[in-house]
């Protein structure tokens, strides 16, 4: 909603990160896994330039490492912090 709001799509990488982060929270490495590689092939298949793919990989395995290390705080504590991280790689 936030990124229709914006008019800004890229807004909407924090969001699917923190889905993927309690995909991290509840599965561990492999929902890590998981979800960065559903993202990366629902961008590719969305038909991202590879340039584009190249960074959000780098975005992805920033969010996802800070979502494994925020593990034991919880689902929601996952969620922020692969969602703050997703927002801060962006960001840069």
């Amino acid at each position: 909603m936030l990124a229709q709001l914006a008019g800004d799509p890229r807004l909407m990488f924090p969001c699917v990160m923190a889905c993927a982060a309690v995909a991290a929270w509840r599965w561990g490495w492999k929902g890590t896994l998981a979800g960065g590689v559903a993202f990366l092939l629902i961008r590719a298949a969305a038909g991202a330039p590879g340039a584009v793919l190249g960074t959000e990989a780098a975005g992805t395995a920033v969010a996802l490492a800070a979502a494994l290390a925020a593990r034991r705080s919880g689902a929601s504590g996952c969620a922020a912090a692969g969602s703050l991280a997703a927002l801060v790689a962006l960001l840069l």
